[in-house]
């Protein structure tokens, strides 16, 4: 089983060890929290020194952000490292597809959540894997994915509850009663941090970062290996 670190800064490269013998570089949840040219550069060639393999992030976007993805895209491939590539947006899907035929493309945990179901469909249009953080999903066995690689993939220690192209952090500073969402967004989820969300009952309390809410789950623990190719570790919220 291989194990993956999501980094999207290059402070974050404090808890990348030997143990990882690959990086997710970018971001799945906000096209505005991707690493800028000189910093996925500067990551990307820290990481290659060390021997790890390198994966391109990318999260959902709309027609402005796109344009974000696709400088990415050009920057690991004019590094001749991009050979894989996580989406979580059909529209970067067929690009990736028609621009880089080479280039291996998993579906991330959120365009995977609704895809279980039918994978075969998908896996005969080109995509090498999925990715999940759910530990039921993750515990049965997927036809057509178990023993391939990386085939199914599993993130801890944190789960996505749901996420939105809305921010209810952006520009709050400036608009506290009519939130402008993510209109003119100042990556004020950096500064803010994450906000404890207590729901009471039964229910586990969430976690809210930007424009996604997670909790926390110890389920990676159970996970047997043979199933899950990578275990994809989150160190902080979001990244």
């Amino acid at each position: 089983m291989e194990k993956a670190i999501i980094i999207n800064r290059k402070d974050d490269l404090r808890h990348c060890n030997s143990r990882f013998k690959r990086v997710y570089l970018g971001n799945e949840f906000c096209s505005r929290l991707l690493p800028c040219r000189k910093e996925a550069e500067d990551i990307m060639k820290e990481v290659v020194s060390k021997k790890i393999e390198v994966t391109l992030l990318t999260p959902q976007v709309g027609e402005e952000e796109i344009g974000k993805v696709k400088e990415l895209a050009g920057i690991f491939h004019e590094k001749g490292r991009l050979k894989e590539i996580v989406v979580n947006d059909y529209g970067v899907f067929n690009y990736i597809k028609m621009e880089y035929p080479d280039c291996a493309i998993i579906f991330g945990r959120i365009i995977s959540k609704a895809l279980f179901s039918y994978p075969g469909d998908f896996l005969r249009a080109g995509v090498k894997g999925f990715e999940t953080d759910d530990f039921f999903v993750a515990s049965k066995a997927v036809k057509n994915l178990a023993g391939k690689h990386p085939g199914l993939s599993y993130y801890y220690p944190y789960t996505l509850v749901y996420n939105s192209l809305y921010c209810p952090m952006a520009n709050i500073k400036n608009n506290r009663s009519k939130n402008a969402g993510i209109t003119e967004c100042s990556k004020e989820c950096q500064e803010i941090g994450e906000l404890l969300i207590k729901r009471g009952g039964n229910k586990k309390d969430t976690i809210l970062k930007g424009n996604s809410q997670f909790f926390k789950n110890n389920n990676f623990k159970k996970i047997k290996n043979g199933l899950i190719g990578r275990m994809v570790f989150q160190p902080r919220i979001p990244l």
